[in-house]
């Protein structure tokens, strides 16, 4: 089965290394996200939620793409999340060249 990275860039709305539990807003991931996670999961598939808002900046996600091996990643954005699901894209695409990103 797949390895699959699933990344939050949530982070027009928090920071990085944000609190775990400032409000319930800020704590969880986005639905869409953690129901696409379980239906792969029920498949078969390894599956990784990146929530930038827990991690401690670009060269910590970098280190996720690399160690991780996805074949695949997916990237979630609203409108005001463009520019960082972008870079998210871009770094990923950097580190592992020939994974598959979905936006």
């Amino acid at each position: 089965m797949a390895r699959i990275g699933l990344v939050n860039p949530q982070l027009t709305y928090s920071s990085w290394a944000a609190p775990v539990m400032r409000s319930w807003a800020d704590a969880a991931i986005k639905h869409g996200l953690a129901c696409l996670s379980a239906c792969l999961k029920e498949k078969g598939h390894d599956v990784r939620l990146i929530d930038l808002r827990r991690l401690h900046g670009w060269e910590e996600y970098e280190t996720i793409i690399r160690k991780g091996k996805f074949d695949c990643l997916g990237i979630t954005a609203n409108t005001g999340e463009h520019d960082t699901a972008l870079e998210c894209g871009r770094r990923a695409k950097k580190v592992q060249p020939s994974m598959v990103t979905i936006a």
